[in-house]
């Protein structure tokens, strides 16, 4: 972006995101009410312009620059990426009786954009904030997740539905993280994993857990 000053309304940067999100589904019907299906989609969640060091204070131009060059704070960043693989099998069981749907699934999360805050002191000794975003993150996500449903007699069923989830990082990066702590949170593997059980009933049969 050129140097210099705009009048209010001023079209200052534009950006255009061509994505190619693709989505395909296999289904095998091996019984009667029974299925087996694997599938395959890409998403995205647009990209977001960093505008906070193109307006600063007039007295914090010259610090919220090169605060935003020395970590590779852009003015455009790209859209986050999501590609996903899932295979699973639904279907009804002892004569309609039992309704199952079961799924296990795999996440690739690429260019994650995450918030980052920078502090710093302008020509007339006044405290400043910067805000901004990056493409800085990667995360791999899997998981499994089962629902059940029996019908015990007329106009009486029960529900029951599960959940497992294990998430991990293998990429950050948050310089005020890293200028608080000395650690440089890059190129790492945190493993996050939850599970849930839930039952539609409403007696109070519900849990949660992360580990």
């Amino acid at each position: 972006v050129p140097v210099g000053f705009y009048p209010g309304g001023s079209k200052v940067i534009e950006g255009t995101y061509k994505n190619f999100m693709p989505r395909v589904i296999a289904q095998y019907k091996w019984a009667t009410d029974n299925m087996l299906y694997a599938s395959y989609s890409k998403g995205i969640n647009p990209g977001v312009f960093n505008t906070g060091f193109l307006t600063p204070p007039a007295t914090g131009v010259v610090q919220a620059g090169a605060i935003a060059r020395a970590n590779n704070l852009n003015v455009i960043v790209k859209p986050e990426k999501l590609t996903n693989y899932e295979i699973g099998a639904k279907g009804l069981l002892m004569d309609k009786k039992v309704r199952y749907e079961i799924a296990a699934y795999y996440m690739q999360w690429r260019d994650q954009i995450n918030s980052q805050g920078f502090f710093y002191i302008d020509s007339v000794g006044q405290v400043q904030q910067l805000l901004g975003s990056s493409n800085t993150g990667r995360v791999n996500i899997k998981g499994v997740e089962a629902q059940l449903g029996f019908t015990l007699a007329e106009g009486l069923t029960l529900d029951l539905g599960g959940a497992l989830t294990d998430a991990i990082t293998t990429q950050a990066a948050n310089a005020a993280t890293t200028a608080l702590t000395g650690i440089t949170v890059n190129d790492l593997n945190v493993d996050t994993s939850g599970c849930t059980w839930t039952d539609p009933l409403g007696v109070g049969a519900s849990t949660s857990c992360v580990v």
